[in-house]
């Protein structure tokens, strides 16, 4: 199978996971301490990338006045859904993962 299927599937697991763990810390945690502990660990997971990436010399990150722009709204716009989401886990959602990971599967050739 090409590289691409495995990404996506293991980018489509992690989404899904991101929203069931999200929804399992929504009542244990107040949403804006969850939400910044949520997008914190993304940024140094990033971090560790682009460092890497420096580090390696493979470093093909443009970065443009208007890029940084769009990020940073982009940034509000999940900062704000992520203190927002009142969403349960539910079968159909579970559902929605397994089905979007089989249509992956469908489009891999």
């Amino acid at each position: 199978m090409s590289h691409w299927f495995w990404v996506a599937v293991i980018a489509a697991l992690l989404y899904g996971l991101h929203q069931v763990f999200t929804r399992l810390a929504a009542d244990r945690i107040g949403d804006g301490v969850g939400g910044f502990i949520v997008e914190a660990s993304a940024a140094v997971s990033i971090l560790g990338y682009l460092a890497y990436l420096k580090a390696t010399h493979n470093w093909t990150q443009p970065i443009t006045s208007a890029g940084i722009t769009w990020s940073l709204l982009a940034g509000v716009c999940v900062g704000a859904g992520t203190i927002a989401f009142r969403e349960p886990v539910t079968r159909e959602r579970v559902v929605g993962i397994d089905l979007s990971i089989a249509g992956l599967y469908l489009l891999r050739k």
